[in-house]
């Protein structure tokens, strides 16, 4: 095993243990739950589809519940609702539609508007711990120039987490042991099922359908060469979903970000597998919260920095830039459904006026 498959594991990290925290410090999702099943699906996803696959929460749901006050059951229903959901658009070929009529400068517009998002909170997570961040970003810096010219494995995560461990451990001292609690099974009431889909599906549905599908379907093969049918992501997503909701699990979909994090950080196939057992491992083990608040922001912030850089560079690689900016400015300052319709508009309705 390449020592790099185990530095590109944790590439993404810096993009899931933030909002997995978050998420377990505002909601009653159990912590050591969420983890235990991203870890499975790190694995799981790892095999299925031969390349180091992204597994995340879904953003725009953990966002509202962060803000919002959302029960364990409602928080269930929604991941249960929309693993339903994209079960069967998966299953019925549905995706094949909707990246016909999804222009592709609306999709990289989407991607570049994620990708600013990405660097407004790497500034926050910078910005509260400075010293540190700056660090990582050096090691980042110097080791991705020299990693090629002398042949070198890539290990600047591994240090930055490492370094962030040891300093997590000085200042906060060691993490107790709090083994997982067994999951209960969840059983939602209808009025769980009806605050979910209003609340928390219906926001995240394009977020889905533009990131976590199309745009991961376009990166997989942009970055690791492998040719992933939209459809195949979206049946994914919907058994992830309908096995994990029920049990505590997060909403858990794939993603743009992942794909750029785990390919910035020179990961393999079996990247995923040891990343998956990393969190299981502290998921088993370290089931409170605490074992990732330790952890320096700074280390997040440079992870996080390096990948929005890798999605930027993509993301102008597009059939129209005009197009992709308006999308993308419609994403960060009014929200990502509003500029996948606005985008979508524009696109359609210039075609209609040079007929």
């Amino acid at each position: 095993m390449k020592f790099e498959s185990i530095t590109g594991s944790i590439g993404n990290f810096g993009t899931v243990l933030p909002i997995t925290l978050a998420i377990a410090v505002a909601s009653e999702v159990n912590f050591g739950a969420m983890l235990l099943f991203f870890g499975m699906w790190y694995i799981v996803m790892s095999i299925f589809y031969n390349i180091p696959m992204s597994i995340e929460p879904m953003k725009a749901m953990g966002a509202i519940v962060i803000v919002g006050e959302f029960t364990q059951h409602e928080i269930a229903a929604s991941g249960i609702f929309i693993g339903l959901i994209f079960f069967f658009i998966g299953s019925f070929k549905g995706m094949r539609f909707v990246q016909k009529k999804v222009p592709m400068s609306v999709i990289k517009g989407i991607q570049i508007g994620l990708a600013l998002m990405l660097f407004n909170t790497t500034i926050d997570f910078i910005l509260k711990d400075l010293i540190f961040g700056i660090v990582c970003i050096l090691i980042i810096v110097i080791i991705s120039l020299y990693h090629t010219r002398l042949k070198i494995p890539n290990i600047s995560a591994l240090l930055c987490l490492f370094l962030g461990i040891v300093v997590g451990i000085y200042v906060n001292g060691m993490p107790q042991i709090e083994f997982l609690q067994i999951p209960v099974f969840i059983i939602p009431s209808m009025t769980d099922f009806f605050n979910a889909s209003w609340h928390l599906v219906l926001p995240q549905l394009p977020l889905t359908l533009t990131n976590s599908i199309l745009m991961t379907s376009i990166l997989s093969k942009e970055f690791f060469k492998k040719n992933i049918e939209p459809d195949t992501l979206s049946t994914t997503i919907g058994v992830m979903n309908i096995v994990s909701a029920p049990f505590g699990g997060f909403p858990t979909c794939h993603g743009a970000g992942g794909i750029a994090a785990h390919y910035r950080f020179n990961a393999t196939t079996i990247s995923n597998i040891v990343g998956g057992v990393v969190l299981i491992t502290i998921a088993l083990f370290f089931a409170s919260p605490a074992i990732i608040s330790m952890l320096p922001s700074g280390m997040f912030g440079a992870l996080l920095i390096f990948v929005a850089i890798t999605l930027i560079k993509s993301g102008f690689d597009t059939d129209s830039l005009f197009i992709s900016i308006i999308t993308a400015l419609f994403s960060v300052f009014i929200n990502i459904p509003i500029a996948f319709i606005f985008g979508i508009s524009i696109v359609y309705a210039t075609k209609y006026l040079k007929k």
